[in-house]
């Protein structure tokens, strides 16, 4: 009796397991793409798309009488972007124009104010949680809550307290700021 060739038993072999099968076989079927990972989603770059002031006030000095007031922004003319790197580097370049609402009384004072990245965020390196992202500069660290992040939106807020000049008068801004992002192409 001959012996059967190894080859051809092995072909036979593979032949009849995956012809065992009821649903046809289809070579050309592709995987889906495996999303980004979380941890991977915050890594490019993002520009800005939307600022918003909430819950802020303005501390000033009107006279000699110390004056705190209710305070609401918005951003405009948006060239701020962010940078993640993979290495853990963040930069952030470009600034905006910041609108200001002053209420005191019966008036409203509006002003405008450019806002440079610089002024409010810190350059180093950055960690994250699903919902705090952390920037350390070296001498300081800053915590900014991540209220959203897919593959294309990040949305961030952060405290702030920065000097504005409003109808003249250098004012203290305390408040919340959040900060809409879409990814860059």
């Amino acid at each position: 009796m001959k012996q059967l060739n190894p080859f051809i038993f092995t072909f036979l072999s593979v032949f009849l397991f995956l012809s065992c099968d009821n649903e046809p076989i289809d070579f050309t079927e592709r995987a889906a793409p495996e999303p980004i990972p979380e941890a991977d989603l915050i890594v490019g770059e993002w520009d800005l798309t939307e600022v918003l002031l909430s819950d802020a006030t303005a501390s000033f000095d009107a006279g000699g009488i110390p004056v705190t007031a209710p305070v609401t922004g918005s951003g405009s003319n948006y060239d701020l972007q962010l940078i993640f790197t993979e290495d853990n580097a963040f930069t952030a370049t470009g600034s905006y124009l910041q609108n200001v609402n002053l209420t005191l009384g019966p008036q409203t004072y509006d002003e405008q104010q450019e806002v440079k990245a610089s002024d409010f965020l810190n350059m180093g390196s950055w960690s994250r949680t699903a919902t705090l992202l952390t920037i350390d500069n070296g001498t300081e660290v800053q915590e900014i809550t991540i209220l959203e992040l897919d593959e294309n939106t990040l949305e961030l807020q952060l405290t702030i307290t920065q000097m504005q000049t409003i109808q003249d008068i250098p004012a203290t801004i305390t408040g919340t700021v959040t900060l809409n992002f879409e990814r860059s192409n």
